[in-house]
């Protein structure tokens, strides 16, 4: 391997890396570079506080491998820094052996850009990008998914990851006809509220007025951050600004949640409802997300709650959310929501990690979710 150079992504390369896309797919590789250096999440334009670059490793002429930095502003014990997200790091090595070093190479370009990075989703532990990570020191920790049934039927017909085998597909398409898959995993849920809360469950008093927005966030947002942020180790910055960039207005996906009580603002949730076609764990269920939210501590679940019905009320058959804190995946379960296995894995470089120690105390406070790093993708 000759003398590898870094260099941004620009138009001039577009060639050579559509050529390493075609060597990447040639050699099966799930995973290619984007073949053009403006972001389709996050362009970077001018006076823009959070957008991506996009860095190339070449080797002469040739691409070998490329990452992209995502840049955001984080609050950090109520302090902030700037922070960005390790996205995408894609070497040739992959496909090829003679590469097999240049994973390692990428990360350490990286770090030499901004020692404060992290990288976050990744799949699982045992893939070679967390191992790596890992084994540099950096902060592991894996964001609990939790998710909350309403349509029984609908999921067990549908759950990939439970229907192994013939013999289950026939007892959960018989329970689902015959109407015991609601009734029972109705009861699961109530269980669980009842296990958490006692006969807090059981409370049918008036609940807070929900709105569905559909106008920017303005200062009720900006004044809940700046209330919020000093409850949090780590927050990205959820300012009016910041929302107004990640979910805006204009795009109807997003559902946009305010929930208020007598006037005074709790919280608010972004979600999504998804209709799924043959997804590989979720079949053709219709599936709702609690993406990303803020709320400060005594009022998270009742965001969550509120977020939860106003979600199901709409038809999905399960809600599904990944929460960092303690807080918000406490008040997910207070709700009847239950744990699944997680593929969303928050690592923190060494210079980030040494902002959060003790790291493993500091992790009850990390109010990290599907609103970070790459948005809300593939939900």
């Amino acid at each position: 391997m000759a003398k590898i150079r870094l260099e941004p992504f620009t138009e001039a390369a577009i060639p050579a890396v559509q050529a390493f896309n075609e060597r990447m797919r040639a050699g099966g590789s799930e995973f290619v570079f984007p073949d053009h250096p403006y972001a389709d999440f996050l362009p970077k334009l001018p006076g823009r506080k959070s957008y991506q670059d996009m860095y190339l490793l070449l080797e002469g002429d040739d691409v070998r491998g490329g990452f992209i930095l995502r840049w955001q502003d984080f609050a950090v014990n109520g302090e902030m820094h700037r922070i960005a997200h390790y996205k995408l790091p894609l070497s040739e090595g992959i496909v090829n052996p003679s590469y097999a070093r240049l994973g390692l190479q990428i990360v350490r370009y990286a770090l030499r850009i901004e020692p404060k990075i992290f990288a976050l989703g990744m799949g699982s532990r045992e893939r070679a990008l967390p191992k790596m990570l890992e084994a540099m020191k950096w902060g592991m920790y894996d964001v609990p998914f939790s998710f909350s049934v309403g349509h029984g039927g609908a999921f067990v017909r549908n759950i990939k990851p439970l229907r192994t085998t013939e013999a289950r597909e026939q007892l959960f398409d018989v329970a689902a006809a015959l109407g015991v898959a609601d009734i029972g995993i109705a009861a699961v849920h109530f269980g669980q509220r009842l296990r958490r809360r006692g006969l807090a469950a059981l409370d049918r008093g008036p609940r807070p007025a929900v709105d569905d927005l559909t106008t920017p966030f303005d200062d009720w947002a900006d004044d809940l951050w700046q209330r919020a942020m000093s409850h949090y180790t780590l927050c990205g910055v959820r300012d009016a600004e910041m929302l107004n960039l990640l979910y805006p207005a204009e795009d109807l996906r997003f559902i946009r949640l305010r929930i208020q009580r007598r006037g005074q603002v709790l919280g608010w949730a972004v979600c999504l409802d998804t209709q799924m076609h043959r997804h590989k764990q979720f079949g053709d269920m219709r599936v709702a997300t609690i993406v990303d939210g803020l709320a400060l501590p005594d009022h998270v679940r009742t965001v969550v709650d509120s977020a939860t019905r106003h979600l199901l009320a709409r038809g999905a058959d399960m809600v599904v959310s990944n929460q960092g804190s303690a807080a918000w995946h406490s008040a997910l379960l207070d709700c009847g929501f239950l744990d699944g296995p997680s593929n969303y894995i928050f690592a923190a470089s060494p210079k980030l990690r040494q902002l959060l120690e003790p790291f493993d105390a500091s992790s009850a406070g990390f109010h990290i979710n599907r609103g970070d790093g790459d948005g809300p993708i593939n939900l």
